[in-house]
């Protein structure tokens, strides 16, 4: 599919976790960073021993990621 541009990134005003598995094949860290780094208020979260796709992600580590994200003041 086409991939989002800068500008399109740059646009996004909400609270945005941006997640990689530290195993992924995908996509890499450069390119998340790049995209977390893109959204004014990006956060990127490298998720240890973790492939891509995300159901792939062990639930209570994602449950707990999210929460915190959600969380933080």
């Amino acid at each position: 599919g086409k991939s989002m541009t800068d500008e399109e990134l740059q646009r996004i005003d909400h609270e945005v976790l941006v997640g990689i598995g530290e195993l992924d094949k995908m996509v890499t860290l450069q390119e998340s960073k790049h995209a977390a780094e893109q959204l004014p208020n990006g956060t990127l979260k490298s998720i240890g021993s973790f492939k891509h796709p995300i159901e792939m992600v062990d639930f209570t580590t994602l449950s707990t990621l999210i929460h915190d994200f959600i969380n933080q003041e």
